[in-house]
Protein backbone atom coordinates (compact mmCIF):
# COMPACT_ATOMS: atom_id res chain seq x y z
CA UNK A 1 0.00 0.00 0.00
CA UNK A 2 2.73 2.40 0.48
CA UNK A 3 4.63 1.88 -2.96
CA UNK A 4 1.03 2.83 -4.79
CA UNK A 5 0.92 5.96 -2.32
CA UNK A 6 4.28 6.63 -3.69
CA UNK A 7 2.90 5.93 -6.94
CA UNK A 8 0.34 8.38 -6.69
CA UNK A 9 2.31 10.92 -5.14
CA UNK A 10 5.24 11.05 -7.77
CA UNK A 11 2.71 10.15 -10.90
CA UNK A 12 -0.81 10.70 -10.12
CA UNK A 13 -3.52 9.36 -12.65
CA UNK A 14 -0.57 10.15 -15.40
CA UNK A 15 0.72 6.55 -14.89
CA UNK A 16 -2.52 4.92 -15.07
CA UNK A 17 -3.66 7.09 -18.52
CA UNK A 18 -0.20 6.23 -20.15
CA UNK A 19 -0.86 2.12 -19.52
CA UNK A 20 -4.35 2.62 -20.64
CA UNK A 21 -3.38 4.09 -23.63
CA UNK A 22 -0.25 1.76 -24.18
CA UNK A 23 -2.12 -1.21 -23.91
CA UNK A 24 -4.94 0.27 -26.53
CA UNK A 25 -1.87 1.35 -28.80
CA UNK A 26 -0.63 -2.74 -28.27
CA UNK A 27 -4.08 -4.12 -28.99
CA UNK A 28 -4.49 -2.11 -31.82
CA UNK A 29 -1.40 -3.32 -33.31
CA UNK A 30 -2.03 -6.88 -32.61
CA UNK A 31 -4.80 -6.93 -34.68
CA UNK A 32 -3.04 -5.31 -37.11
CA UNK A 33 -0.53 -7.95 -37.07
CA UNK A 34 -3.60 -10.66 -37.33
CA UNK A 35 -4.10 -9.18 -40.28
CA UNK A 36 -0.70 -9.47 -42.15
CA UNK A 37 -0.77 -13.03 -41.32
CA UNK A 38 -4.08 -13.61 -42.77
CA UNK A 39 -2.83 -11.50 -46.00
CA UNK A 40 0.40 -13.67 -45.96
CA UNK A 41 -1.51 -16.91 -45.29
CA UNK A 42 -3.67 -16.24 -47.97
CA UNK A 43 -0.79 -15.31 -50.47
CA UNK A 44 0.68 -18.56 -49.41
CA UNK A 45 -3.17 -20.49 -50.35
CA UNK A 46 -3.01 -18.87 -53.10
CA UNK A 47 -0.27 -19.85 -54.88
CA UNK A 48 -0.58 -23.35 -56.58
CA UNK A 49 3.02 -24.37 -55.91
CA UNK A 50 3.88 -23.77 -52.59
CA UNK A 51 0.21 -24.27 -51.36
CA UNK A 52 0.07 -27.40 -48.59
CA UNK A 53 -2.23 -30.13 -49.69
CA UNK A 54 -5.39 -29.86 -49.09
CA UNK A 55 -5.53 -26.60 -47.71
CA UNK A 56 -8.14 -24.13 -49.44
CA UNK A 57 -9.18 -20.80 -48.19
CA UNK A 58 -11.39 -22.44 -45.85
CA UNK A 59 -8.31 -23.02 -43.84
CA UNK A 60 -8.05 -19.06 -43.28
CA UNK A 61 -11.05 -19.32 -40.58
CA UNK A 62 -8.88 -21.83 -38.43
CA UNK A 63 -5.46 -19.63 -39.08
CA UNK A 64 -7.02 -16.87 -37.89
CA UNK A 65 -8.90 -18.70 -35.08
CA UNK A 66 -5.12 -19.62 -33.70
CA UNK A 67 -3.80 -16.33 -34.53
CA UNK A 68 -5.99 -14.69 -32.19
CA UNK A 69 -5.06 -17.00 -29.22
CA UNK A 70 -1.77 -16.49 -29.81
CA UNK A 71 -1.82 -12.72 -30.43
CA UNK A 72 -4.35 -11.95 -27.45
CA UNK A 73 -2.45 -14.08 -25.34
CA UNK A 74 0.95 -12.15 -26.06
CA UNK A 75 -1.13 -9.22 -25.67
CA UNK A 76 -2.78 -10.03 -22.09
CA UNK A 77 0.80 -11.27 -20.94
CA UNK A 78 2.40 -7.89 -22.36
CA UNK A 79 -0.32 -5.41 -20.71
CA UNK A 80 0.75 -6.80 -17.34
CA UNK A 81 4.23 -6.55 -17.79
CA UNK A 82 3.76 -3.05 -19.20
CA UNK A 83 2.03 -2.22 -15.67
CA UNK A 84 4.79 -3.59 -13.71
CA UNK A 85 7.22 -1.66 -16.16
CA UNK A 86 5.06 1.66 -15.68
CA UNK A 87 5.14 1.10 -12.09
CA UNK A 88 7.97 0.55 -11.43
CA UNK A 89 9.97 3.54 -13.56
CA UNK A 90 7.59 5.88 -11.91
CA UNK A 91 8.61 4.86 -8.50
CA UNK A 92 12.11 5.51 -10.40
CA UNK A 93 10.81 8.79 -12.06
CA UNK A 94 11.49 7.80 -15.48
CA UNK A 95 8.10 7.38 -16.46
CA UNK A 96 8.30 8.94 -19.54
CA UNK A 97 11.25 7.30 -20.82
CA UNK A 98 9.87 3.97 -20.22
CA UNK A 99 6.27 4.61 -22.12
CA UNK A 100 8.30 6.36 -25.08
CA UNK A 101 10.49 2.98 -25.37
CA UNK A 102 7.59 0.81 -25.19
CA UNK A 103 5.62 3.40 -27.67
CA UNK A 104 8.40 3.33 -30.17
CA UNK A 105 8.66 -1.04 -29.69
CA UNK A 106 4.66 -0.91 -30.70
CA UNK A 107 5.54 1.89 -33.73
CA UNK A 108 7.53 -0.44 -35.02
CA UNK A 109 5.50 -3.53 -34.69
CA UNK A 110 2.58 -1.51 -36.30
CA UNK A 111 5.12 -0.18 -39.15
CA UNK A 112 6.22 -3.95 -39.76
CA UNK A 113 2.48 -4.98 -39.95
CA UNK A 114 1.30 -2.32 -42.88
CA UNK A 115 5.04 -3.14 -45.00
CA UNK A 116 3.90 -6.81 -45.22
CA UNK A 117 0.53 -5.09 -46.99
CA UNK A 118 2.75 -2.77 -48.74
CA UNK A 119 5.57 -5.27 -50.05
CA UNK A 120 3.73 -8.36 -50.57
Amino acid sequence: MAQWNEIMKRAGVLYLLIWLLLAAFAGLTAWYLNLAILYLFALWIENPVWRPTYWTASSLVYINKISILVLGSIWLIFITWLEIALRNSALQDRLWKQAGKMGLILLALLAVSFAIFVVA
